[in-house]
């Protein structure tokens, strides 16, 4: 990977993110809007199978990269999605085999450091003013309405069921949640 002097002086110009496990729920927020999305496994975005929303810009970014339709899909159904899906979808650049990953991400973001930051910058925010980027002000409203959903009885009851199951615990539960929160919506 790049020394960490040249990666801190560009650190403001990009974000790569190289995703080669899974990526669900608030990584989401994350995944949305790096420079580039690379991954060779599968995504989630539980937050609704938990009885919460999406919070942190999530459903902003998810929304300006797959459009409506796909965002919602994604949201409401809180579901596995693997990593070819995701490109197809737009929530990714690329997704790669395994033994690509690493070298693909390496060589890009060694060519992208080698660029002069100040150009890198202006087509950052020429592209960002094009591309509909969410403004503080929703970010902040959906971070709002995560925390909001967290203090409902019903929130409440299910992660403590959540937990029972294996949330945050390495396991099949955690690999393949949105597989099992279908499930246990329907044991209801």
């Amino acid at each position: 990977m790049l020394p960490s002097r040249s990666a801190s002086r560009y650190r403001r110009a990009v974000l790569i993110l190289c995703a080669a496990t899974l990526v669900s729920a608030i990584a989401g927020a994350v995944l949305a809007h790096p420079l580039g999305n690379f991954t060779v496994n599968h995504f989630a975005q539980i937050e609704v199978g938990c009885a919460v929303v999406p919070g942190g810009g999530a459903t902003e970014w998810l929304t300006a990269l797959t459009g409506r339709s796909r965002a919602l899909e994604i949201i409401a159904g809180a579901d596995d999605f693997d990593a070819v899906t995701a490109e197809k979808y737009g929530w990714v650049n690329r997704a790669l085999p395994d033994a690509q990953l690493d070298d693909f991400v390496d060589n890009f973001a060694r060519r992208i450091a080698s660029f002069e930051k100040r150009p890198l910058e202006l087509a950052k925010k020429l592209v960002n003013a094009r591309a509909g980027i969410p403004a503080e002000a929703e970010r902040w409203s959906s971070g709002q309405s995560f925390v909001t959903a967290t203090t409902w009885p019903e929130t409440r009851a299910l992660i403590g069921q959540l937990l029972q199951n294996g949330l945050q615990q390495r396991g099949d539960f955690e690999l393949r949640m949105g597989h099992h929160l279908g499930h246990l919506g329907r044991e209801k």
